[in-house]
């Protein structure tokens, strides 16, 4: 069979790539944006963190001596960088003690604790592998992209992590842009004609972002008035939308089921 080579397009018999790249994820694909950056920036944790799962070779590739893009740009739109959380960060959880502070701080706990359980394969306990940014050695990081931009809801729960790479990033002299906006987890997800029943408007967060991120890749070239966006133009064009009614109610049903079969699912894995 053919032999796979990184970078390599066989059907058009030439190289793949470019030799700068820009990295954007959300969420999860936040802390695999970031994570890419670091790894794709220090060969040494690169070369630690391959070998660490490298049992049966299937990864000599990245070990290889092989030309990496530089890494130019690197985008976080409220990712999943760390393990913090209210019950684990000093001080977080005191300044709520309502009984539905105490609860919301339980399910955050919880919820991200769950989360790890699944990203962290029982096999590699103990190895310190690192799955965010904020699990590794600062000292590992001798490089990163040149910029990065953070972006997070003020009420996200992620909102701690998110804090705390900005800190080690900034803290070893790398160019971090931290945005806060309006909003929970994911407010850049939900549909424009939502906003109205989460409390907040859309132009405040959804969209002030989406501008942020592309002045922010484009090195301030892009612009709202280049592009032809009329704020005006969006606003009235936007309907009202009652749709919401009959899927936030299935949301309240469908959400404790779905984190109760995963439970059980994660817990079966893990016997």
């Amino acid at each position: 069979g053919e032999t796979y080579k990184p970078g390599h397009c066989s059907s058009c018999a030439g190289p793949l790539g470019s030799d700068k790249v820009h990295l954007v994820g959300d969420s999860a694909g936040g802390n695999l944006a970031t994570m890419a950056a670091a790894l794709i920036c220090n060969a040494k944790l690169r070369k630690r963190i391959v070998e660490s799962v490298n049992d049966s070779g299937e990864y000599n590739d990245l070990l290889d001596e092989q030309s990496y893009p530089s890494v130019e740009r690197v985008v976080s739109l409220y990712g999943l960088l760390g393990r913090q959380t209210p019950m684990t960060v000093p001080g977080v959880a005191e300044e709520d003690t309502t009984w539905l502070g105490y609860i919301k701080n339980v399910v955050v706990d919880t919820g991200v604790n769950f989360i790890f359980r699944l990203y962290d394969h029982p096999a590699l306990t103990g190895r310190k592998l690192g799955s965010t940014l904020t699990d590794l050695d600062p000292k590992e990081i001798v490089s990163y992209a040149k910029e990065t931009l953070i972006l997070c809801g003020e009420s996200d729960p992620l909102l701690l992590s998110n804090k705390e790479a900005r800190k080690m990033l900034e803290l070893k002299g790398f160019k971090v842009q931290f945005e806060l906006y309006p909003g929970n987890h994911a407010f850049h997800g939900f549909p424009a004609n939502w906003a109205r029943y989460l409390n907040y408007a859309w132009t405040d967060n959804a969209l002030a972002a989406t501008h942020s991120m592309f002045e922010f890749l484009t090195g301030g070239a892009w612009t709202k008035r280049a592009h032809g966006l009329s704020l005006a133009t969006i606003e009235k064009n936007t309907r009202a939308d009652r749709s919401p009614l009959l899927v936030f109610p299935l949301f309240l049903v469908f959400i404790p089921l779905s984190l109760g079969y995963s439970f059980y699912l994660g817990f079966e894995y893990w016997q």
